[in-house]
């Protein structure tokens, strides 16, 4: 597990410097996901719904009430925030690069494992897991573009 978090560490950086260098150059180099409109806005409010997600877990967190903390990243992080748009035609799911794809469900994946670190109790998991959901987080945004 600690390999794999330093490699997803290591790409994010990585991304991060290609895009601090195309900064320079007014170039955004990040793959267009050609979306409807609708489709967009329904991801982006799904996007702000995840960061209020995080802000909720780690509040709880630093209260020290890990069960709510571990039950918030389930549903709003985890599986349990997936699937509440299907049958939508406009699912952004349904609409975006399969690669990107891919990392969405890996983020609601490392989110389901974060809130297995959280149950641990075990703060080297639960920083770990952390930085999973982050780091996931930030490869799709600086590997993807909408507009």
């Amino acid at each position: 597990m600690t390999s794999s978090l330093h490699g997803a560490t290591l790409i994010v950086l990585l991304l991060l410097a290609g895009q601090a260098g195309a900064a320079e150059n007014d170039e955004d180099v990040r793959q267009f996901a050609k979306m409807p409109a609708e489709s967009i806005a329904l991801m982006r409010a799904d996007m702000r719904a995840h960061t209020l997600a995080i802000a909720e877990v780690s509040g709880l967190l630093a209260e020290g009430d890990f069960n709510a903390a571990a039950v918030a990243a389930d549903a709003g992080l985890g599986f349990g925030a997936m699937g509440q748009m299907r049958g939508n035609p406009n699912a952004p799911g349904r609409h975006m690069p399969a690669p990107m794809h891919r990392m969405g469900i890996a983020m609601h994946d490392a989110a389901n494992s974060w809130s297995e670190a959280i149950r641990s109790g075990d703060a080297r998991r639960i920083f770990a897991g952390y930085q999973a959901v982050v780091s996931a987080c930030a490869s799709c945004h600086m590997a993807y573009r909408v507009r």
